[in-house]
């Protein structure tokens, strides 16, 4: 159905994520958590495709999450190579994750090793935060590919995207996936050729009452998260509304880029990628989302096409009476 040109925005939303972390100047050595986290995701994503687990048959919060190329162990697995050994980290040493991220790794390194139920592991990794063992990280928006892959169904995307977000950091669940209901939101409307900006007011009172519903406010982790998809809100032009988030602070300008180069198609035009160290691991896996959506969508199309057409048509109805 828009087949056409969402590969294009998909694969435009990704390399900002990571672009306007690097021109933070921040991180411009390697990748940090967040865009690390969100290439390990993907990656995930993309193998799972290719060779389909073939197990964990719940998405429940408690089971053990598994949909076709969607697997919370294979994703587990992702972010411990990443751990251990620098997996998508690009920096020569591995990365250093915060304490709520590393303490999850360790339980489920743990729980991988001695083959322990996924459900299992997940409560080991719920109880250790919400004991208040650990804060939980700062930033959601590495769930980005989830929303890439499913928009065409916002509920399926919020609802895997909890699960993903039960991984490493399940006391943050709502918020990864408001911006996950935010970011489907704004590709919905851009897909269907909206008026920027007469869908922006409707938009933002949809996302804005969300955001209260599931009562956000002072969250760890929110007020960034949030203050990124305001200023995609507030500004008329991508180059506009990154200059203000990157003011703000990393996070901020990630979850602005996520968003808002969904709407305006517009990976950081100031920035060489050639100069920017990892560029070729991110545009090779954007690519690769961008692809498997646009096969996904074609699947979608097609079974749509195919019940359509098992439907008899009025007249055919008045020949069965």
């Amino acid at each position: 159905m828009y087949t056409v040109n969402v590969r294009t925005q998909l694969v435009y939303s990704f390399t900002s994520l990571a672009l306007a972390e690097y021109i933070t100047g921040d991180n411009g050595a390697g990748f940090s958590t967040t865009t690390s986290l969100a290439l390990c995701l993907a990656n995930s994503l993309i193998q799972c495709d290719l060779n389909p687990p073939g197990h964990e048959p719940t998405l429940e919060p408690g089971g053990e999450g598994s949909d076709g190329l969607f697997s919370i162990r294979h994703q587990a697995a992702e972010y411990i190579r990443w751990w251990r050994a620098g997996h998508f980290s690009v920096s020569p040493a591995p990365s250093a994750p915060d304490g709520a991220t590393q303490a999850a790794l360790q339980i489920w390194e743990e729980g991988l090793r001695r083959g322990r139920p996924t459900a299992e592991i997940l409560e080991a990794v719920r109880s250790d935060q919400l004991l208040g063992q650990q804060a939980p990280p700062t930033s959601v928006v590495w769930v980005l590919p989830i929303a890439l892959l499913f928009w065409r169904d916002t509920a399926k995307a919020v609802e895997l995207t909890r699960a993903a977000a039960n991984v490493v950091m399940p006391a943050a669940r709502d918020l990864a996936g408001w911006y996950v209901f935010a970011v489907t939101s704004i590709l919905w409307n851009w897909a269907a050729k909206s008026n920027v900006r007469l869908e922006k007011r409707w938009m933002r009172v949809k996302i804005e009452d969300e955001y209260k519903r599931l009562k956000l406010d002072g969250a760890r982790g929110a007020g960034d998260v949030h203050r990124g998809v305001e200023i995609y809100m507030e500004t008329d032009t991508f180059d506009e509304g990154l200059s203000i988030a990157r003011r703000c602070n990393p996070q901020v300008a990630m979850a602005y880029a996520g968003i808002a180069a969904i709407w305006y198609g517009a990976a950081v035009g100031e920035v060489d990628g050639r100069a920017f160290v990892g560029y070729d691991v991110v545009e090779e896996l954007s690519g690769a989302i961008g692809t498997l959506a646009k096969e996904m969508e074609k699947k979608d199309d097609d079974d749509t096409q195919m019940l359509a057409s098992s439907i008899p048509l009025d007249d055919e109805y008045d020949g069965m009476i």
